[in-house]
């Protein structure tokens, strides 16, 4: 199987690959399938409905798959048989809302190489520091409230769910009230006391959150509002698992070893949609990057898509998942004394790598920092 090296494309997809990028994984997914007569009818379904999930043009799948069939002995290939798998796998939106076949295995993911890392960012590396991110991002950063980063990142009627304790049911309820309104309750699904008598009103919301904490992190999706009943949550209910979520929206990149100036400079060039910028108060920077999935198994197919093209550059394997907690921007992080800090903040991100975004404003040294 070939090596694929990561190139900066010249077109952008929805879910922040180029074509030619995305065609190259499809290539690596089909190069690792032990093809074999008498398990045909699965694989070639299963790599059709990846093609169509990576968007790869019919004819150029076909050939590429029809040629593994032949190379590997299968006798009397059925070319209309062939295409009408190929209908079948196109026609139901390839591997995206569900999986018509079982998951075919990929190849091991590289691991991290600083110095792939150094040659993907180049000579870009010298040039990109925090100020970098503020002076392009659509929205100023360093005045903004927890409570105003999270109204740039939802839609009217949304809600997201805070918490300063990750193994807790308890947190927050934040809504999204309106173009200048916003509103947080506390929910206790445990019964315990640990929230706020009353929060403030409108932007200023999360200031509970925002000093005094230990951590604070938010649900990378937004979440109905209602709680899910199901046996096996620990309380019976909870405001925050898998069948609450009402848009997978974004996943997060993030990571705990590639240098600082390395890690931010590979997020000013690659080509996804990237929504946020901001500091984990700890190890490292976060971005939360939209991905406008249709559902949990599609997001879920993207972050493997994710996974194979910046684990190898520095991103964390383990956290990179449609369904996590993450931090909250604007937050003191009192466990470790430093700030959750935001640097950049997208409502609409196109794509467009950050590198090629026109210079927006520039920032007085007291404004970052």
């Amino acid at each position: 199987m070939s090596t694929y090296r990561y190139k900066a494309p010249s077109v952008s997809t929805p879910t922040g690959l180029s074509l030619q990028r995305k065609e190259a994984l499809w290539l690596a997914y089909i190069d690792a399938i032990d093809w074999t007569p008498g398990e045909l009818d699965h694989q070639e379904f299963a790599s059709f409905a990846k093609a169509a999930f990576y968007g790869v043009d019919q004819d150029t799948a076909f050939n590429f798959v029809l040629n593994k069939m032949k190379r590997c002995g299968a006798p009397n290939l059925r070319l209309s048989k062939i295409r009408h798998s190929l209908a079948r796998a196109y026609g139901a939106g390839g591997d995206g809302p569900y999986r018509s076949a079982p998951p075919l295995q990929l190849p091991p993911i590289e691991p991290y190489s600083e110095e792939r890392l150094r040659e993907t960012v180049g000579d870009l590396a010298q040039n990109v520091n925090e100020t970098f991110f503020v002076e392009r991002s659509e929205f100023t950063t360093w005045n903004r409230t927890p409570a105003g980063v999270l109204h740039k990142l939802s839609l009217l009627g949304e809600h997201v769910w805070i918490t300063g304790n990750d193994t807790s049911s308890d947190g927050c309820l934040w809504r999204n009230d309106g173009s200048n309104d916003c509103s947080a309750q506390w929910i206790s699904v445990s019964g315990e006391l640990g929230g706020p008598e009353q929060f403030e009103p409108n932007f200023g919301c999360l200031s509970f959150f925002a000093r005094n904490q230990r951590n604070v992190w938010f649900l990378n999706n937004p979440v109905t509002g209602n709680p899910h009943f199901d046996a096996r949550l620990s309380h019976g209910q909870s405001y925050r698992c898998v069948e609450t979520v009402s848009s997978w929206r974004y996943i997060v990149l993030e990571t705990d070893i590639a240098p600082a100036t390395l890690w931010l400079s590979l997020l000013a060039i690659a080509p996804i949609r990237v929504a946020a910028v901001y500091h984990s108060g700890g190890r490292g920077w976060h971005a939360l990057c939209r991905i406008d999935a249709a559902s949990k198994l599609e997001a879920d197919d993207i972050c493997e898509v994710y996974r194979r093209e910046y684990v190898p550059l520095g991103a964390c394997k383990g956290t990179l998942s449609a369904f996590r907690l993450t931090r909250l921007p604007n937050c003191h992080r009192g466990q470790t004394g430093q700030s959750q800090r935001l640097i950049y903040l997208n409502s609409n991100p196109t794509g467009l790598p950050i590198k090629d975004q026109p210079v927006l404003r520039k920032v007085p040294p007291h404004e970052n920092g």
